[in-house]
């Protein structure tokens, strides 16, 4: 979920983060982190 976004972002990783969120009600999110 959303609170995953700020530890994927902090900046000892070196990583580019994009995400998104699918569904009606209850959202599913997906990440896509690249190195």
């Amino acid at each position: 979920p959303h609170f995953r976004r700020p530890l994927f972002e902090m900046e000892e990783f070196t990583w580019s983060i994009e995400w998104e969120a699918f569904g009606d009600g209850f959202h599913y999110f997906f990440y896509t982190l690249k190195k």
